[in-house]
This record gives structure tokens, sequence and C-alpha cells, in this order.
């Protein structure tokens, strides 16, 4: 049973998709929203299955940090609303989190173009900020998209539907789920997911709703542009 406040195709309507031959998809639909609600709930291991012993070792060659991964993390100062020592712990946290498999192989300087991003859009706190700069590295390597842009597009996503960072791994595992298991990739997901998410919370729609529209408008090749 879909736990939504409204019938499918007047959700459609609602993010302005062409809801022409999309009722005929409805099992798509509602196998999405209900893979999405079951992924929800607790954190899989879509994120870290692709994380191998590999990965680690190539990590261990970010620990020494030059001057452009400096420079990316004075990016980092520009846009999170830090103090000098939770700056510093942030820093010494994402230098860390560069030389271990939880950080997916990312070098410092690719996790603060991710953490940057964050604080721009919104995302706040050194502990927040870390998590979902984890989550979405995890995400790249389980994509192949470019973590910036999972970045982007998730921060949009958590700060809209008013995602708790104990929820942020749930989500990027529902996404990578859905894309692995659905009709749709993890970049059409995503950027759907952020198109329509806005409109959808603010008619109650829950974020793994949202997630298993946004997986279904690309099973059924709506167009991204379509929504929100």
């Amino acid at each position: 049973r879909l736990a939504i406040p409204v019938p499918i195709a007047e959700l459609f309507v609602t993010v302005g998709a062409n809801v022409q031959g999309a009722i005929a998809g409805l099992n798509s639909v509602s196998t999405a929203v209900n893979r999405a609600a079951s992924g929800l709930k607790s954190a899989g291991s879509g994120l870290t299955a692709g994380l191998t012993a590999p990965i680690v070792g190539g990590a261990a060659a970010f620990t020494l940090i030059g001057a452009n991964a400096e420079h990316a993390f004075t990016q980092v100062r520009k846009t999170v609303d830090l103090g000098e020592q939770d700056l510093k712990e942030f820093h010494d946290s994402l230098l860390a989190l560069s030389t271990t498999e939880a950080g997916g192989g990312k070098s410092f300087e690719d996790l603060s173009a991710v953490a940057a991003i964050a604080g721009q859009l919104g995302i706040e706190g050194k502990d927040n900020l870390l998590e979902f700069t984890r989550v979405s590295s995890q995400m790249s390597v389980a994509t192949g998209i470019a973590a910036d842009k999972i970045g982007e597009d998730m921060a949009v996503i958590i700060k809209l539907s008013g995602t708790a960072a104990d929820k942020f791994e749930n989500v990027g595992s529902t996404i990578v789920d859905l894309g692995n298991k659905m009709g749709g990739t993890e970049s059409d997901i995503l950027g759907n997911a952020r198109r329509i998410v806005g409109t959808l919370a603010t008619a109650g729609v829950s974020i793994q709703d949202t997630l298993g529209i946004a997986s279904a408008m690309a099973e059924l090749q709506i167009p991204e542009e379509a929504g929100g």
C-alpha cells in the first residue's frame, strides 16, 4: 500500500509531468515506491558493496596533501558556517576519511569539493557535513557518477525534504538500489528527485515516496524537465 496523501497519477500532475502513458505503467510506479519505502527503513549494503581493499590501498596515496588540495579546503572555509576549531577538526576528519575505505578512495581534494558544495547548499554542522561527504563519495563509487555532482543533487534533495543526518546513508542506498533493480539510472533518479522534491515535500509526500516517484519517472522515460 502506498503511503502517499494523493493518488499516484495526481502526483505526476503535481510535478508537471506528462502523464500520457503513465497510467499503464503504474505497476512500475508502485514497485518503485514500495522498494524505496523498504530501503529507507535501514541503511543497506548498496553503498559499501563496491568498496574493496584496493580502494583502501589507493586512498593511502592521498595522505600527502598538496597545494591543490589545501586550496580545495579553502573553498570549504568559504561555504561552511564553522568556527576555527570546528574547521580544524573537520579538516582532519576529511583527511582521515581520504585514507580509509569509508571515503570510497576519494582524495582529500575530492572530498573537500563535495563538502564545499554541501555547505553552499545548506548542510550544517561538521558532523552532518562529514556524514554527507562520506555518503556522497560512496555513492560515487557505487554509481560511477562524479562525487561533486552527486553532492550537489543530494544536498538539494536532503535539504528540501528535511532529511535528518542519520538517514543520509539510507537515502543514498535507496537511490543506488533503485538504480540497480528498476529501469532508470541513478543519474536519472537523482535528477528527477532534485526537480520534484520541493513540490512533493510541500504536498506532504515523504522522501521515500519521492524517490520512488523519481525512479518511476526514469523508468517510464518521463523527462526530468517535466518535473518540478
